[in-house]
């Protein structure tokens, strides 16, 4: 399956909804270990996509990811990230599900990437938000205890 990078991520989603996905401490920026956070969700996003839709599309090049395809690996790499967290929302969770029926309907010709139909998809941004109190074991707040 093709891959797709936490920049491709960023131009799909725009800088403030792609701070609201990645930036996993909420100080405002997204440092190299949210950003690796966020390219190991991705992965794992697009392991767990590529496995429900078969050898049908093993092979799609870079250049092919159309914005279905795009809108679901948000939804699931959202869903990973927020995992993470302390609270993971009923919205993140329901994407998550939906993304992973698509893929699946996708690998029983049921359903098509986006590009063969010639369809304008629209993608869906998964909104993250925490809630509940401030983290207290934080990089930041911890940061000199070893």
């Amino acid at each position: 399956m093709a891959h797709v990078t936490a920049q491709q991520l960023r131009e799909h989603l725009g800088s403030r909804r792609f701070l609201e996905l990645a930036d996993l401490d909420g100080d405002g920026s997204v440092d190299s270990e949210e950003l690796a956070a966020l390219e190991a969700a991705l992965s794992r996003a697009e392991s767990e996509l590529a496995s429900h839709t078969g050898t049908k599309y093993a092979k799609l090049k870079d250049e092919d990811v159309t914005p279905a395809l795009l809108g679901h690996l948000v939804d699931t790499t959202a869903y990973y990230l927020s995992s993470t967290g302390d609270v993971i929302s009923e919205e993140v969770i329901r994407r998550h599900k939906e993304s992973v029926m698509w893929a699946k309907a996708v690998g029983k010709s049921k359903a098509q990437l986006g590009s063969e139909s010639g369809e304008d998809f629209t993608t869906r941004v998964p909104s993250v938000r925490r809630r509940g109190p401030d983290r207290e074991f934080t990089i930041a707040k911890t940061e000199g205890l070893l």
